[in-house]
């Protein structure tokens, strides 16, 4: 834009006209600069939440619906409920609610905390399940997938305002890996999902999956390993320590450092002054985001 400017007045000092001619040049010229100007900046996103994290012990839920701000804060105020799961987007995320930059704005200002996950594209062996998407059985290809899922999952904190990407916890949704079928797959693409949230400024890289049928457990031999593993099981018990059915599951010496969250109810109504939500119960022992809203309301 400077250099526009200084172009036009050397050529009007060249130049001879009239002063109502110039003044009328001028006018456009000031018109021109303020509509650009308003478009650049009308094209920036609003940060609407800061970045970092912060360490949480306290009970969060996930919902597909569409929620308002207004019962966001509702909901804030009659449960014990700190924390909530953004949906980013991803190609297989078609029926979840994905809030928009105002809409996070808004619902941080009521003091929440977030977390973000991702749904692409599924493993290769669960074709059978009707998803829109499924990354490559080729470990190398799938590696690649991964790394470009995280590339997409960052671009779009930053269209959503994220002010500072550094230790926001950012979760890829591995809906199943078809009991071990394609485990080299999963693991690779994994792995380069992983390596890019971890370039600077690195992100806490994080998985979700039911913690046998996605066979988180074996996430935990990788490199890199996830910072943080979220992992679903409906036995109504919040504990992150209990991940491990018996038989399968997260085993007890794996995320063992504030790196769990748990995703103990699944798909119930819960009612609220006015309005009810389908939504599934979690419980962090883990990072959310933003920095500063920390709290210890141990579930």
């Amino acid at each position: 834009m400077h250099a526009i400017k200084i172009n036009m007045i050397t050529y009007i000092k060249h130049k001879s006209y009239s002063n109502t001619y110039l003044s009328s040049l001028v006018i456009t010229l000031v018109l021109v600069f303020t509509i650009a100007i308003g478009i650049l900046i009308d094209s920036i996103p609003a940060f609407a939440v800061n970045g970092g994290a912060s360490m949480n012990n306290t009970y969060g839920f996930d919902s597909c619906s569409t929620i308002t701000p207004s019962q966001m804060q509702t909901i804030y105020d009659e449960t014990n409920y700190k924390w909530y799961n953004v949906y980013l987007g991803g190609s297989n995320n078609d029926q979840c609610f994905h809030p928009s930059g105002s809409w996070l704005n808004s619902v941080n200002h009521e003091k929440w905390n977030f977390i973000y996950t991702w749904v692409g594209p599924q493993p290769p062996c669960t074709t059978n399940y009707g998803y829109k998407s499924y990354f490559s059985s080729n470990t190398s290809t799938a590696w690649q997938q991964g790394y470009n899922q995280a590339i997409a999952a960052y671009n779009q904190l930053l269209v959503d305002g994220i002010s500072n990407t550094s230790n926001v916890p950012v979760f890829y949704d591995i809906e199943n890996d078809g009991s071990g079928e394609c485990q080299a797959a999963t693991s690779a693409f994994i792995e380069g999902w992983d390596t890019y949230l971890g370039y600077y400024p690195n992100q806490l890289a994080g998985v979700y999956g039911a913690v046998c049928a996605s066979n988180l457990s074996a996430l935990a031999t990788i490199n890199p390993i996830p910072n943080v593993i979220w992992g679903a099981w409906d036995n109504q018990d919040p504990s992150t320590s209990d991940l491990f059915t018996g038989s399968c599951g997260v085993e007890s010496t794996q995320w063992t450092n504030h790196q769990r969250i748990k995703q103990y109810s699944q798909n119930i109504y819960q009612f609220f002054s006015g309005f009810q939500v389908q939504i599934d119960k979690d419980c962090a022992d883990a990072w959310t985001s933003p920095g500063g809203n920390w709290d210890t309301n141990v579930c």
